[in-house]
């Protein structure tokens, strides 16, 4: 547990480095270590050329085998997959930052009414925690893929690469070096590089929360009385969710989208691999890796959507008869805001939900077979 007992304000910085390596922008008031991440991409363009040209001398080699080819292909997509997403990021650094300050604000809030002081204490001490945990087991998660990964061509004893003007006999030490870098580096990189979105996803999540515990307060006998303005800042940061939201799906809209298309992909091809060879332990490891990315995305996406109707749930359960009418109307314009479940869209079209990731496990299945199936004719 490398990040336990971490202050908000290192918390906050772990943030900015994995806006950083997403947007590949330098986010406010931190180091330039966007250009690292640039030198980076650079890099991982030219890896994925070296795969490509495996590809290529594979093609038409008949002792080419075929598990380092579907190999390459997963190595080609992944790498496209980091680097795409970035691309299709940058353009939402404006948004990823004004998410970060909202963050930020968040975090600073002290509210002078006690319940709901205590309410945001509570809950955003959870969502840092979460973050983290969150952090820490897609970390170890994705290293133990990418040594997985790496062990495929150690034991077929080849490569997934080839670099031009090296021979891959002569050289074969130093092909599995660049494998072993490229695997390592592309699953460090895809962790920071996704965990942005993840974080801030977390605490939209928990300050959804929030929301709901403070509509729950209006149950309570004479709260009303006590708290003659609490409806009001319920309205408040009600309509400062659907703004966060609305954001926070824009800046991801593209990357879903992304992520959804190559995971499909890679799961496709791994579930291949794994039908060729079921006995090896380390493909099924990286699987997990493979699935964990997309099925962390649209788990976000399913709790994201429930917390919305959950919302709209308590509303509806509040008494709201026992209110002025005044009180009344605002209730009704909240649940008039939250009849329409909130989710996030792949491009703007694509539902985000744990069926979309069901639907792709069974494409991914189905597919997959009918590839090898002809491939055996």
């Amino acid at each position: 547990m490398f990040l336990k007992n971490l202050t908000f304000e290192k918390f906050f910085d772990v943030l900015k480095l994995c806006v950083s390596a997403r947007t590949l922008r330098r986010p406010r008031g931190y180091i330039r270590i966007n250009i690292f991440f640039i030198v980076l991409t650079i890099i991982f363009i030219f890896v994925i050329a070296s795969v490509i040209c495996y590809i290529k001398r594979s093609i038409y080699d008949d002792n080419a085998k075929f598990i380092l080819f579907v190999l390459a292909v997963c190595c080609i997509l992944g790498y496209s997959k980091i680097i795409l997403k970035n691309f299709a990021s940058v353009p939402f650094y404006a948004e990823y930052q004004r998410l970060m300050d909202w963050i930020e604000e968040l975090q600073q809030i002290e509210d002078d009414n006690e319940i709901i002081r205590k309410i945001f204490k509570e809950e955003l001490t959870k969502a840092m925690k979460y973050s983290l945990m969150c952090f820490e087991g897609y970390f170890w998660l994705f290293i133990v893929c990418s040594s997985s990964a790496e062990c495929i061509p150690v034991f077929e004893k080849d490569t997934t690469m080839f670099i031009p003007y090296l021979d891959v006999k002569s050289y074969k030490w130093i092909h599995h070096i660049c494998d072993a870098l490229s695997f390592f580096g592309a699953g460090t990189w895809n962790v920071f590089a996704d965990s942005g979105a993840v974080i801030i996803g977390i605490y939209i999540i928990f300050f959804m929360r929030i929301i709901k515990r403070m509509i729950e307060l209006l149950n309570q006998d004479g709260i009303m009385e006590k708290y003659p303005d609490l409806l009001i800042r319920i309205l408040r940061k009600h309509v400062e969710m659907i703004e966060v939201l609305n954001i926070f799906n824009e800046s991801v809209k593209m990357l879903s989208f992304i992520q959804i298309f190559m995971s499909t992909g890679l799961l496709l091809m791994f579930i291949m691999i794994i039908q060729v060879q079921k006995n090896s332990f380390m493909n099924y490891v990286i699987l997990v890796g493979v699935t964990d990315q997309l099925g962390l995305l649209c788990i976000f996406g399913e709790i994201i959507r429930t917390e919305s109707e959950s919302i709209f749930t308590s509303l509806y359960l509040t008494k709201w008869y026992d209110l002025s009418v005044r009180n009344q109307k605002i209730l009704l314009i909240m649940m008039m805001n939250s009849y329409k479940p909130f989710g996030l869209k792949a491009a703007g079209m694509i539902d985000v939900t744990f069926m979309t990731f069901v639907q792709i496990l069974k494409l991914s299945i189905s597919y997959s077979a009918i590839i090898l199936t002809l491939s055996e004719m």
